[in-house]
C-alpha cells in the first residue's frame, strides 16, 4: 500500500465528519508532519503519513516531539484501518494527554 493512498482516504474521512486536511508544507522547516487536521469544535492536530512499516526519519521525530510537547495533537498513520481512530483522537484531544501520546508513539517505534 502507498502513502498516497493512506493519505487521500485520511483526507476524504476527514472531509466526510466536516473537517478540513490541508497539506503542510512550512519552507525552512523541514520534517513537519504531512497534514493539518481541523475538526468542528476547533480541534485541530498534526499527523505524519507513511506507508505500512515505514518509519519517520530523525527530523520527523524531532518535529513531531515538539508539536506534542506544546500540547497540540500529533501522530503517525501508517495505514487505513486507524483512520477512524485518528479522527477520534483529534476530536477527544486534551493537553494533558500529550505524555500518554509521546509514550505510545515511542513504542510503536515513531518517535
Amino acid at each position: 500500500m502507498r502513502e498516497s493512498s493512506i493519505e487521500s482516504k485520511f483526507r476524504d474521512e476527514v472531509k466526510e465528519v466536516g473537517g478540513m486536511a490541508y497539506k503542510f508544507v512550512s519552507p525552512g522547516n523541514a520534517g513537519v508532519p504531512d497534514r493539518v487536521v481541523i475538526l468542528q469544535g476547533g480541534k485541530s492536530g498534526f499527523v505524519e503519513l507513511k506507508r505500512p512499516g515505514e518509519k519517520t526519519t530523525p527530523l520527523q521525530k524531532v518535529q513531531i516531539r515538539k508539536i506534542l510537547a506544546t500540547g497540540c495533537y500529533a501522530t503517525v498513520l501508517d495505514n487505513k484501518k486507524d483512520i477512524d481512530r485518528v479522527i477520534w483522537e483529534i476530536e477527544a484531544w486534551n493537553p494533558g494527554k500529550a505524555p500518554d501520546k509521546i509514550t505510545e508513539l515511542e513504542q510503536r517505534g515513531m518517535i
